[in-house]
């Protein structure tokens, strides 16, 4: 008796590993985050998690900025990635400022040695985020990190819909995962700019 097929045989499934499976805040959700207020919420994460937002900062990064990292005269935000400086050349970050994000800095006190946002550990931040995404009634699994995935994909949906032309230029070297990685080269820094008209909706 002839021996019966095996239908799965050299059948293989292959994973997408460049598919974003992480949640992500559109703009839309960003702004019904901002809206959102409550009874003892953090006001400190609130300023700090907006500010990550729409600057694509990790949390090691936005808990150790000082005051000496603002250049108010020229409105630029300058510091070097915790993550990337002792093993990098191209550690160093350069963001433009609008008003709304300075209007979050606030002004220089006496003593620029000072934290921006005197933020307590990435699990307590997280959950105090966690809680406010409920309250906003936005039905996703957000943690601090993913603030900085979803400034990194509004980026490519603005060019998608303002500056095709660009997008077609800057994905044929660029994956997602690459513009999540290296938020400090030339390319995103031009990127950020066209970002302007999109972060004056800070308030």
């Amino acid at each position: 008796m002839e021996e019966s097929k095996d239908p799965c045989k050299d059948i293989t499934c292959k994973v997408d590993s460049q598919m974003l499976r992480k949640d992500v805040l559109s703009p839309e959700e960003v702004q019904k985050l901002m809206a959102c207020h409550y009874d003892n919420e953090n006001p400190t994460v609130r300023q700090a998690f907006i500010f990550c937002l729409y600057c694509g900062l990790r949390f090691c990064n936005v808990k150790d900025l000082t005051f000496k990292n603002v250049d108010y005269a020229n409105r630029l935000l300058k510091f070097e990635q915790s993550k990337a400086k002792e093993h990098s050349a191209s550690s160093g970050v350069v963001i433009p400022l609008n008003d709304g994000l300075l209007s979050i800095i606030g002004e220089a006190p006496t003593d620029k040695n000072c934290l921006i946002f005197d933020l307590s550990t990435y699990e307590s931040c997280c959950k105090s985020v966690k809680r406010w995404v409920k309250r906003a009634g936005i039905d996703k699994h957000i943690s601090w990190h993913l603030a900085r995935h979803s400034f990194a994909v509004n980026i490519l949906n603005i060019l998608l819909s303002h500056h095709p032309r660009m997008l077609l230029l800057f994905c044929a070297t660029a994956t997602i995962k690459s513009v999540i990685q290296d938020l400090s080269n030339t390319v995103l820094l031009n990127l950020f700019y066209l970002l302007l008209p999109y972060l004056s909706t800070i308030n």
